[in-house]
């Protein structure tokens, strides 16, 4: 495959990876062969842009400064918490309420106490289309409760709550209905026009 870099430049490398930098959007595509679209390396490539593993070979820039080697463990490539990471498995409590699971998120994430807490809850509830299931609870394989798609979204709510410049998505839309993908999409894109980096990586 190739690999091409800003500015023209490529390089070979084993899997098909093109980036696009262009102004405040990262654009990645990764061209999978039709008979091998699982195990291509995106989760794996996901993991080391954002911090979750170290590359064994090659270096990452962030603000024009290499990251990745010398960095503490648990802030790996130096984003100082202006980072998130949203992958498929929610890891939400199901016998929590909507509301009370991005609450939560604020009250052990948020640093700033003069930021009042409820007005950041409910301005990512209604900006993530969950205010109406605000008070329904996660929901368990025994209780139902709200669907695949809210959960994504309530994960991604859950993360926002700092406000961070750069979020990572990680096939957030596997295992959803068309529907459910789109919203979860069209949610990816508005916090794109807000000037959130939002880097995803999509497997349907």
């Amino acid at each position: 495959g190739e690999k091409k870099k800003k500015g023209g430049e490529k390089k070979k490398r084993g899997g098909k990876f093109f980036f696009f930098f262009l102004n405040t959007y990262v654009y990645m595509y990764i061209c999978l062969d039709k008979k091998k679209k699982s195990g291509a390396g995106k989760t794996t490539l996901m993991k080391i842009i954002s911090g979750q593993l170290r590359p064994s070979e090659g270096e990452l820039y962030y603000e024009g400064k290499t990251r990745g080697n010398e960095a503490n463990d648990m802030d790996p490539l130096g984003y100082s918490g202006n980072a998130a990471v949203v992958d498929q498995n929610e890891h939400l409590l199901g016998s929590l309420t909507v509301r009370d699971t991005i609450r939560y998120a604020a009250m052990f994430k948020m640093i700033d106490e003069s930021v009042i807490i409820e007005q950041r809850v409910d301005h990512i509830l209604q900006y993530l289309g969950l205010s109406h299931c605000a008070n329904v609870k996660i929901g368990t394989v025994f209780q139902k409760g709200i669907s695949g798609g809210e959960k994504r979204r309530v994960a991604i709510g859950a993360e926002l709550v700092t406000q961070p410049a750069l979020l990572f998505l990680d096939e957030v839309t596997s295992g959803l209905d068309a529907t459910s993908a789109y919203a979860v999409m069209n949610v990816a894109h508005k916090l794109a026009e807000l000037n959130h980096t939002v880097i995803m990586t999509i497997h349907q």
